[in-house]
């Protein structure tokens, strides 16, 4: 879709290279079962040290996600396995346009 990714499957290096380079990363889109971090508490992380940041959650658990709670923590959008290139893309644009 020509974005630049930074792709982890480490929730903390995640983290770590966020916290070095979080004036240059525009939006997270994580899952939300993830070890050692879960995406939940890696979005909750995040937004306490950019609060404006967008970020998109994944689950394919739909009785895992409590919806007001993350929308409590900040999370923009909330997406339900399997996901669509397309409603991926359409979720990306549309957070991006809204700032």
């Amino acid at each position: 879709m020509g974005y630049h990714v930074h792709g982890f499957t480490d929730s903390e290096k995640a983290l770590k290279t966020f916290k070095k380079l979080k004036d240059h990363i525009h939006i997270v889109i994580s899952d939300i079962v993830m070890p050692v971090i879960p995406g939940h508490k890696l979005a909750s992380e995040m937004l306490s040290i950019k609060p404006d940041l967008p970020i998109i959650l994944i689950t394919g658990y739909n009785d895992f996600v409590d919806i007001n709670e993350v929308n409590k923590i900040g999370v923009k959008e909330v997406l339900y396995k399997p996901v669509m290139i397309e409603e991926l893309a359409m979720a990306i644009s549309e957070i991006l346009n809204e700032e």
